[in-house]
């Protein structure tokens, strides 16, 4: 046999250490059956071994720099949304302004899904300037309090707009083990 694998026995081998199914040593015994030289099968199992670990630390990378920009966009808007409604008086450069702020966070936090986080945080933000037009008693002690119950409710509702949003337009792509959507360059599509 020939020093090399073809695609679909790469496909097949990344497949299968993808689903947690590989077993070094039987591969190897496999790729003698085949006709391979025992050197030769340790030696391609090896490369390919080694070509998916840095493939998936590239993966492990990209979520990470993925999440550290999506909490920061959640700490903008929930920041924008509180600041701009309770001291902008909902005047409606206000409301647009946090709006605003809340598109931007959706496009650039959530590059892969960025249509239902847009929606996700332009639903939360609307529903908080809602919450804070009604004109309750704020008592000194239960201000805070219902500060939290506002935002919770009102980026809860956002979150499951959010939520089903990304499961009704992206439920045929494929997820990684890290939260990255990503389609691999040896995946086969059928």
């Amino acid at each position: 046999m020939e020093g090399k694998l073809s695609y679909n026995q790469v496909v097949e081998l990344r497949n299968r250490m993808r689903n947690d199914t590989f077993d070094k040593e039987y591969e190897i015994k496999t790729l003698i059956r085949l006709g391979y030289h025992p050197d030769i099968a340790a030696m391609l199992i090896t490369n390919v071994v080694l070509g998916f670990k840095d493939e998936l630390a590239e993966e492990i990378e990209e979520a990470k720099k993925v999440h550290g920009r999506r909490e920061f966009t959640w700490i903008i808007v929930l920041a924008s949304s509180v600041f701009i409604t309770n001291l902008g008086n909902n005047g409606l450069v206000c409301i647009l302004l946090s709006l605003v702020i809340a598109i931007l966070a959706g496009y650039f936090g959530f590059p892969e899904k960025r249509i239902p986080a847009i929606a996700g945080f332009v639903t939360g933000t609307f529903l908080m300037v809602i919450f804070n037009s009604y004109p309750i008693k704020k008592e000194e002690h239960y201000s805070n309090i219902l500060l939290l119950i506002e935002l919770a409710i009102s980026y809860g509702f956002g979150l499951l707009v959010k939520y089903i949003l990304s499961r009704l337009m992206y439920s045929n792509k494929k997820q990684s083990r890290f939260g990255v959507s990503k389609r691999s360059k040896f995946t086969v599509i059928k």
